[in-house]
């Protein structure tokens, strides 16, 4: 008759853990700790995908709902917004070229000012005002006085 072989692996799942050594009893803990960690990524994918499935059919709900209200708009003769555009009204950097254009020379603060007036977002003015320079659109003759070009 033929023996059956015995591997190392089959005799350590045979042993009780107080015979183990602490090389095995590590070996063990770690294979069932990846085995835990995998389970759990799994589980983690399988809700992730069904999550994102959740999301689409939201997405489509959305957009079949914000068609037949932009539908409605244009029967009644309006424009409908651009789907993901917020319109914010003047640019700053049209409103800083109508100014400055207006004054011939302004400094920062007197742009800042106008602009406020006209409601728009004076935030980011230095950086407006530095795009502008590299468009070679407006020039500084000083320290915080600009021109048109």
């Amino acid at each position: 008759m033929a023996k059956k072989k015995v591997t190392k692996k089959k005799v350590a799942q045979k042993k009780s853990v107080s015979s183990m050594s602490a090389a095995e009893l590590r070996a063990l803990a770690n294979k069932i700790e990846k085995a835990e960690l995998e389970k759990k990524a799994s589980a983690s994918k399988a809700e992730i995908t069904a999550l994102r499935d959740q999301r689409k059919a939201l997405v489509a709900k959305h957009n079949k709902a914000l068609a037949v209200i932009n539908r409605k708009i244009k029967q009644l003769g309006g424009k409908s917004a651009k789907p993901g555009r917020k319109s914010k009204g003047i640019s700053a950097s049209v409103a800083v070229l109508d100014f400055v254009g207006s004054q011939g020379k302004a400094s920062t603060k007197e742009i800042k000012a106008a602009l406020e007036k006209k409601g728009v977002s004076t935030t980011n003015i230095n950086q407006t005002l530095a795009y502008l320079k590299r468009e070679g659109k407006i020039k500084s003759p000083a320290r915080t006085i600009y021109q048109l070009k």
